[in-house]
């Protein structure tokens, strides 16, 4: 009989210590609490406790060489998202605030993980991307302005796509943003090459009409050829959609 011992990492920020009891629970009760706002490969869920709402995200378990990488060679995604969330802040990019998050061991091997944030109630920007409302050209121009924002300072969302950029409408031209699911973030010295930019980008959305413009308007921020721009951001989007194509045929040959 072999015995596996499972241990647990906490790390709560210092402003929900008020909360340790319940949160050091959350992974051993996370079943039975709250209500489920997506579940695929990850599961999230919307818990309220104490009056407090806390969006909870569990990590689908990792393959083995994952668990391996994990534990002994780079953060995990549940501590990625935790300290990429403070650092968004401390460069004033609006992110749901971070409260805590949770890794579990068993036997020295990294087995699952949990990240915990205020809910922010913005909607997403997706229905723009899927042509269920059109986006005004106030909101492309300051779509733009925030995507060339991040860069400026560096940073480049590892999913940057229009599901992952939450906004709000003020009074005027202004529009607040604000990005979740920020993990898979790379900070960068300085400004993104050309080549890093079309790369940071093509996630954003496949609505051809939609992207023409956000791109257009990105490119006069950077002082770039508009119509180069687009054509390569466009060519990009293609080639990954056929590539994603191919990888349905390849796998899933009986599935139309």
């Amino acid at each position: 009989m072999t015995f596996l011992m499972e241990t647990a990492h906490i790390v709560i920020h210092p402003d929900y210590q008020h909360h340790a009891d319940f949160l050091r629970t959350l992974p051993k009760n996370f079943e039975g609490q709250g209500e489920v706002i997506h579940s695929g490969r990850n599961t999230v869920k919307r818990i309220v406790h104490g009056g407090q709402v806390f969006i909870v995200k569990r990590y689908k378990r990792p393959l083995w060489f994952q668990r391996l990488a994990y534990s002994f060679v780079r953060p995990t995604k549940a501590r990625r998202a935790y300290e990429y969330a403070l650092r968004f802040l401390q460069l004033g990019i609006a992110t749901p605030f971070p409260v805590a998050y949770m890794e579990s061991y068993r036997s020295g091997l990294f087995l699952q993980g949990y990240f915990v944030s205020e809910e922010d109630v913005r909607p997403s920007c997706m229905p723009f991307s899927r042509g269920v409302e059109p986006m005004s050209d106030r909101m492309v121009d300051a779509l733009a302005a925030f995507l060339w924002q991040l860069h400026r300072l560096g940073v480049l969302h590892g999913d940057l796509n229009m599901g992952n950029i939450l906004y709000e409408e003020g009074d005027g031209d202004k529009v607040c943003f604000s990005l979740i699911d920020i993990n898979r973030s790379r900070f960068v010295k300085g400004l993104p090459t050309y080549k890093e930019t079309i790369a940071n980008l093509w996630r954003l959305t496949h609505n051809r009409d939609l992207g023409r413009r956000v791109f257009a308007a990105y490119a006069r921020l950077r002082g770039w050829d508009e119509d180069v721009f687009v054509m390569d951001l466009l060519r990009r989007i293609g080639h990954q959609e056929k590539k994603k194509k191919l990888r349905k045929r390849v796998f899933h040959p009986f599935i139309l």
